[in-house]
């Protein structure tokens, strides 16, 4: 008879049986929705899908007002006169050269 029953949507396909089924769509991406409500794949727990499929570095500042943010950028930097140590805190810096009483500049 040669005629068809229709044709389905972008996005899905025929199936052997007739029916149209989603084809689940994960080119350029490692993880997120593959647009059929399954999955394109997950992130490492120090990472987050972004909108676009790839898995970024999540930023923690956490607890931190300066130094490295665990992806390459900062939490922040630390006033004059102290220092960010190895726990991403500012720290006053005494300042007794010199002196042996008073105030050592950090109240």
């Amino acid at each position: 008879c040669g005629g068809s029953c229709g044709t389905c949507a972008q996005g899905e396909q025929c199936s052997a049986s007739g029916v149209c089924t989603c084809v689940p769509n994960c080119n350029g991406r490692n993880c997120g929705d593959d647009g059929c409500g399954g999955s394109c794949g997950s992130c490492d727990s120090d990472e987050f899908c972004s909108s676009f499929g790839s898995c970024e570095c999540s930023p923690n500042c956490n607890g931190r007002n300066c130094g490295d943010n665990g992806c390459g950028g900062s939490c922040g930097s630390c006033f004059d006169g102290q220092s960010c140590n190895a726990n991403g805190v500012c720290e006053c810096i005494s300042n007794c050269d010199g002196r042996n009483c008073g105030d050592d500049g950090c109240g």
